[in-house]
């Protein structure tokens, strides 16, 4: 338990944590209530990334950045490591541009990125398996000659310090 709250958590540790609380001996009586206070305040903004960054498929207009600024900067007050973070991180990196199909935005460890356009697409939805070659893979759109765009990412490391 000590060594869980002693570095910055993992919020799925801290709910574990709960639900263990009755077995493991905290230092405080008010350690139980202040890792409640925690998972709470990170549900609640969780929630709110989740909706602010809700996908629509076939979107083209991006995310509300002014919205995705305003999270970043609340997520500061977030003392856990959530998966929202990474998720939150991309779109502002990105200015809110949404990717993929489904028009959702850029998340890595399910993606993969064309090659020629440099377009993030989710494995699922353009049936790419997971050990796709990352290196040479090309969309459909630039496959058959119909995206004329290419364009260029910024580093995620420049979403921080948020």
């Amino acid at each position: 338990a000590f060594d869980i709250l002693m570095k910055r958590p993992v919020i799925e540790d801290l709910r574990k944590l709960l639900v263990l609380s009755d077995q493991v001996s905290l230092p405080e009586v008010k350690s139980v209530g202040m890792i409640k206070s925690i998972v709470s305040r990170a549900n609640t903004w969780q929630v709110k990334v989740r909706k602010a960054l809700a996908p629509t498929a076939g979107e083209k207009k991006s995310f509300d950045t002014a919205t995705l600024k305003e999270l970043g900067i609340s997520m500061s007050a977030i003392p856990p490591i959530t998966p929202e973070e990474l998720m939150l991180c991309n779109a502002i990196v990105d200015d809110g541009e949404r990717h993929c199909i489904c028009g959702s935005v850029r998340d890595e460890k399910t993606m993969i990125q064309c090659v020629n356009c440099t377009n993030w697409y989710h494995n699922k939805c353009v049936n790419v398996p997971n050990t796709a070659d990352h290196k040479t893979w090309k969309c459909s759109f630039c496959e058959t000659g119909t995206n004329k765009k290419t364009k260029k990412r910024p580093s995620a490391d420049s979403c921080w310090p948020f």
